[in-house]
């Protein structure tokens, strides 16, 4: 018969059991291996609830611990579970903590402090990279550990903003952490430089685990509930990031958003949350004041600052450098061609004053499209 930890692992890795399930069989057999070994009228016996217990049979039958182990060895993946006493008194608190945590990178981050949780759209505009690019410096100085989803949007944008201001960052999966398997798939490399820069990834789901739909609130119970606190920056009112908001707050967690545009989507959610009560984070030093960071903020004069305007006498970079600047102040990025079709320059004449526009640092290109660097 297999230990209670290996026992506890393959019952994590059963698609028909859930954490409260797995925490009720723990009560029922003391040995947890011998669940593996007892017919269906034996689990019968234990309560009212029947339904799981033919497709755990069945499941049972089928399931490979060797092959489970192999996949963990060959991926370089470990696990925690929730008897260690590295697993974190944070998620103990929170309803139906995951039995088994997979991991792969530097363990030691899950009981770092503070730790903010920094969620919000998959689709965000320059607004939200400017917010990142503006507040992560501060929040990486007091040695804050940003977690987040490794989503598109925002998720992304604050895992690439710790690692650019050599922080430490713990992405939560909604799917297994094998490689072939990190979804989304385009934040795979992202995944790999955050655990070389000694980050974390984290899941609940065995490796070979496919991202489906629901699973994505149940990764959003983690984000909030390892933090003590969350920032949502940029959510529609439907955005499911909004989710991991009210989470939050059945978990007694903070919950910070940042303002925005009244008129725009993009907003609507976050400027709601404020209006019911989220603290409204209009500086970094307000994030500090949330997680009882001490700063000298308040000891320094304010400093009003004017932003920089470019000026030239070349004709042609000043309508390119004006069109850029009409995008941005909409919260758009623009491309190439889009500047091409407004001034009606050809495409040679387009590249050579966006590079000269770069050199001189008024711009910056980003996958393609531009904005201004001041």
């Amino acid at each position: 018969m297999i230990n209670n930890k290996l026992a506890l692992l393959s019952l994590a890795a059963c698609p028909y059991l859930g954490p409260k399930k797995i925490a009720h069989l723990e009560n029922i057999f003391p040995d947890l291996g011998k669940i593996f070994e007892v017919n269906a009228e034996q689990l019968l016996s234990i309560g009212p609830s029947s339904g799981w217990i033919n497709k755990f049979i069945n499941w049972r039958q089928t399931f490979s611990l060797t092959a489970l182990l192999e996949t963990l060895q060959s991926e370089k993946i470990s696990y925690l579970s929730w008897h260690e006493s590295q697993y974190p008194q944070l998620l103990k608190e929170i309803s139906s903590p995951p039995p088994i945590l997979f991991y792969q990178g530097n363990i030691s981050l899950i009981n770092q402090r503070p730790q903010l949780a920094i969620v919000g759209s998959r689709k965000n505009t320059l607004y939200a990279e400017k917010v990142l690019k503006e507040f992560m410096p501060e929040l990486i100085k007091s040695k804050i550990i940003i977690v987040s989803g490794l989503a598109l949007g925002v998720d992304g944008l604050a895992h690439r903003q710790t690692l650019i201001n050599s922080g430490l960052t713990i992405a939560i999966l909604g799917s297994g952490l094998k490689k072939s398997n990190i979804y989304p798939a385009a934040h795979r490399q992202l995944a790999q430089e955050i655990i070389a820069n000694q980050g974390l990834l984290l899941s609940e789901f065995p490796p070979d685990y496919p991202a489906k739909k629901e699973n994505f609130p149940r990764r959003n119970r983690l984000i909030s509930g390892l933090c003590e606190a969350v920032l949502l920056i940029e959510a529609a009112e439907k955005s499911g990031s909004l989710i991991t908001a009210q989470l939050a707050i059945e978990q007694n967690r903070e919950v910070l958003a940042i303002p925005g545009n009244i008129f725009t989507n993009s907003s609507s959610g976050t400027n709601k949350l404020i209006r019911e009560g989220a603290v409204p984070i209009l500086r970094s030093a307000d994030i500090l004041e949330v997680l009882k960071i001490e700063t000298d903020f308040k000891n320094k004069p304010k400093r009003i600052t004017k932003k920089l305007v470019y000026q030239s006498t070349d004709d042609q970079e000043m309508l390119i450098y004006k069109i850029i600047l009409a995008a941005e102040k909409n919260g758009d990025l623009i491309c190439a061609d889009e500047i091409v079709k407004k001034t009606k320059l050809d495409t040679a004449t387009i590249n050579s004053k966006l590079s000269i526009l770069e050199i001189k640092k008024v711009i910056e290109s980003r996958n393609g499209y531009f904005n201004l660097s001041f």
